[in-house]
């Protein structure tokens, strides 16, 4: 299992939508990302040549939750 890290800003970012959008991401964030977060599926890739505005170790995946994106990193240090 991993352990999910939020940047600085993430709560700022989903209080500006409905609590239902806000509950569905973070839904999402946690069954796609708790036990493999760097398989690739169809919602959940590798994105290629993104310079993210935070310190980040590559690669940078994008998790897909319906019209929103989520940018995030995965490292081994992480696993529980």
């Amino acid at each position: 299992m991993y352990e999910i890290e939020y940047v600085e800003g993430v709560a700022d970012d989903l209080k500006r939508l409905r609590v239902g959008q806000h509950k569905r991401i973070l839904d999402s964030i946690d069954k796609n990302l708790k036990y493999e977060p760097t398989r690739q599926t169809r919602n959940r890739k590798i994105l290629v040549g993104l310079i993210p505005p935070w310190e980040y170790i590559e690669p940078v995946w994008e998790l897909r939750v319906g019209e929103y994106r989520c940018s995030m990193m995965s490292t081994k240090r992480h696993r529980l």
